[in-house]
This record gives structure tokens, C-alpha cells and sequence, in this order.
């Protein structure tokens, strides 16, 4: 038995780096985890950032997921909800999106996996929190909360689902200790210059604004100098940022002129642009920005109008002549948010459906429905949730990938001075 283990380990010192390199891109996650426990060179091999790197550039074309977060309305027995009772799952994204079918992986909650793994008394273990930001980009899964007043109490970290790999941002400390009126918001997307992560932050105090940039290979948060093109530029106050080619990207929202321009931060250079709407959208004063694909789009109505939603499409990025309108969608709803787009384009969103009055609580509660707008239809469909979930509150296209695979699972805390 013992020569026939040594015969093996010969035999696979023996293959040429090369030859195993083709070998592990070619096979899925789950596997590739696996042999990063066989030997140290496997190790090595398959946690180098160029493999890492090779691995997404060859298999991300072959995957139809979405990262779905849902509402679950009753308590699951035994399973610890109580992060506001928000499950995280992958769904292969079929045509018809049947609720059950399309089930593939159910996602542990980061500081949950953490807790399992890493903690070995009640002092270690990670508080789970609620998460009122989220965004993905190649994989993986920015989420922040940071409705505080004060920001050492607030939470950022990526994470990479897949594979139960998570990096815990810095928080930075607030010297002034008062809790003051403070809005934060993020920007994430990846520098394909330099193969990096990188998180925008900005902060509005009492009509300051202050920016800064955190990065996975250098994790710290550092200053800004640059400013946004435009005057009273804010992100915090409705639709989350959208990344595409390279940049991330805000709607400008003006009180008496309509939403636009959009403001964009392009995460190479970390510098903010801006990108112009022409007078044939400005009809409409309300924007909520999309992608469809690679290209960035816009949805756009006035609630004071009967003329449909309008879906735009920028074709050439940067280039304002080049922006087309795709479909004009029947539906007019008085008010709706964008929970994120399906793989062929179908943008997510969720409506205001009815409210009830509770006339023993006094309270209203508000009712809402999911639908579907297509860049080809003219109309909405319904989006419906059913079983144990009530509501989505997120749905993105997603891919598995080893990013964060070569990282230990971080959770500093503070990064500084404020």
C-alpha cells in the first residue's frame, strides 16, 4: 500500500506545471477546492492569482446563475434567520425561472460560515447582520451596512459565496464620537488594468463630502481628492450604483430639472466622468440606471405621465449620440425599484401593488409585487415569488469563481483614523 502511495506521489511530481495547469482549468469549483489540499504544489498552483485569473476568463462564458436574495416569511426551523430573515441562493436562470426547478445552491451567510469554522468561544463569534447594500461584480459579493450614525458601528466586506471566502474592509474611526446625520454610499467594480477590487466610499456630513477608495491588494481605505462633475452630487438617496465597462455609475438627481446627467467613477484611473443624456430622454423626468449585457441602459417615466416606461441603451459607451431607445413598456407604475436584471436583459422590479390598514395597530402596511420589463416586449409580466419566500429583494447574474481563494478570511477592524 505504501509503494503504491509513493509510486503515485512520484508520478504526479512528475508532470510538468503545464500540464496540470491545463488540467485544473478545465475543471469546476467544487474540485479545484479540493486538490488544494492534496500536496503543496497543487496548493500553490491553484492559488496563484494568474490561475485564479485564467480560471474566470475561461469558464465564466459558460455559466446562466443568479444570485437571488429573498424574504423568507416564515421562520425556518432550526436555521438561524435572524439577519433580518434575508437568504442568499443561486438559480440556474432558465426561461420560464420555475421557483423550484431552477433551485441550484442554497448560500450561508458569511459571518454564519465564520462562526462554524473560526470561533471557538461566544466572545469570537461574529454578530449577523442585516445588509442594506449589496453588489457583485465577477463573483463576488459587496455588502455594507451602514445605516449608523456613527461609522465605527458600520460593516463592509466582500465575499465570495462559492467558495465561504470573505475580507472583512476596515472601518475607520470616527475621532468626533457624536452621532451626527450621516449618508454613506459605495461604488464596487473591478480595475482590469491592474486585476484588482476595488470599493468607493462616500460619505455626506452635514454637506461635506468626503471620498475613499479601498482595494484587495492594498486593504486600506486612502483619500480622494477628486471631485464628481457636477454640483450637490449625491448617491445616497435612492437606486444603487450600476458597474459596467470599468466604471461605476450614478443617476444625478436634480429637484427641478429631472434626473441626469449620470456621474460616472471609473475604477482605473479613480477619477469621476460624466456622461451626458441628449434632449430626446429629458422628456421624462425620472431615471433608474441598468445594464443590459455589457452596455450601460436607463429606465425612465414620469409618474405625471401616461406614456409608458422608456428603455434606453448606450451602444457605444461615452458616445451620447449612440444612446437608443430599445421598447417603450405599457405599464406605467406610479413608483418602482429596480432589484436587478436576468441574464437575457429582463430588468427586475418591484412595484407597489395595494396597502392594507390594520385598524387595531393603526398601521398601514404596504404591499408590493415583482415583475418583469423586457428590452423586447411592451409589457410587464409577473415575477412571482412562491413557497416559503415573500419577496425578492435582489436578483443579479453571477458567476462561480475562485477570487479570494488565495486570501485568508479577514476580519480587521479598524484601518484609521477619520
Amino acid at each position: 500500500m505504501n509503494s503504491k502511495r509513493l509510486d503515485l506521489g512520484v508520478r504526479r511530481s512528475q508532470l510538468p506545471d503545464e500540464i496540470l495547469q491545463e488540467i485544473f482549468m478545465r475543471l469546476p469549483l467544487k474540485p479545484l477546492v479540493k486538490l488544494t489540499a492534496v500536496c503543496k504544489s497543487w496548493n500553490s498552483l491553484v492559488k496563484t492569482s494568474a490561475f485564479i485569473h485564467a480560471h474566470r476568463a475561461r469558464n465564466n462564458q459558460d455559466q446562466n446563475l443568479l444570485l437571488t436574495k429573498v424574504i423568507v416569511s416564515p421562520k425556518i426551523p432550526g436555521k438561524d434567520v435572524s439577519h433580518d430573515r434575508h437568504l442568499f441562493s443561486l438559480r440556474t436562470d432558465e426561461p420560464t425561472f420555475p421557483v423550484y426547478r431552477s433551485y441550484y445552491k442554497q448560500l450561508t451567510h458569511p459571518f454564519e460560515s465564520y462562526n462554524k469554522l473560526h470561533a471557538r468561544s461566544a466572545k469570537d463569534r461574529l454578530k449577523i447582520t442585516p445588509y442594506d447594500e449589496i453588489q457583485t461584480c465577477n463573483g463576488l459579493v459587496f455588502l455594507a451596512s451602514h445605516r449608523v450614525l456613527n461609522l465605527s458601528n458600520s460593516t463592509a466586506l466582500l465575499w465570495n459565496p462559492c467558495i465561504r471566502k470573505f475580507v472583512r474592509l476596515p472601518r475607520l474611526i470616527d475621532k468626533s464620537r457624536r452621532e451626527v446625520d450621516r449618508r454613506i454610499s459605495y461604488g464596487f467594480g473591478y480595475d482590469l488594468r491592474t486585476d484588482d477590487y476595488k470599493v468607493l466610499r462616500i460619505v455626506i456630513t452635514q454637506g461635506n463630502t468626503s471620498y475613499d477608495i479601498w482595494s484587495l491588494k492594498r486593504p486600506c481605505w486612502r483619500g480622494l481628492s477628486v471631485l464628481p462633475p457636477v454640483d450637490d452630487f449625491d448617491p445616497t438617496w435612492r437606486h444603487a450604483p450600476i458597474f459596467v465597462r470599468g466604471a461605476v455609475h450614478w443617476v444625478h438627481h436634480q429637484e427641478k430639472e429631472g434626473d441626469g446627467p449620470i456621474v460616472s467613477f471609473d475604477m482605473s484611473n479613480e477619477v469621476f466622468g460624466e456622461i451626458m443624456i441628449p434632449e430626446v430622454m429629458r422628456n421624462k423626468r425620472t431615471m433608474v440606471i441598468s445594464r443590459y449585457g455589457n452596455c450601460l441602459a436607463t429606465l425612465q417615466w414620469d409618474v405625471y405621465s401616461e406614456e409608458g416606461v422608456d428603455m434606453w441603451l448606450m451602444m457605444e459607451y461615452g458616445v451620447v449620440e449612440s444612446w437608443t431607445k430599445l421598447v417603450t413598456v405599457k405599464s406605467v407604475p406610479t413608483s418602482f425599484k429596480r432589484l436587478g436584471c436576468r441574464n437575457n436583459g429582463d430588468v427586475v422590479i418591484k412595484i407597489r401593488r395595494s396597502d392594507s390598514f390594520d385598524h387595531n395597530t393603526k398601521k398601514v402596511t404596504m404591499r408590493y409585487k415583482q415583475k418583469l420589463l423586457s428590452p423586447v416586449s411592451v409589457d410587464m409580466v409577473s415575477f412571482p415569488v412562491v413557497g416559503r419566500f415573500s419577496e425578492y429583494l435582489l436578483v443579479e447574474p453571477f458567476e462561480e469563481t475562485l477570487v479570494l481563494l488565495d486570501r485568508q478570511t479577514r476580519v480587521k477592524t479598524f484601518g484609521g483614523p477619520l
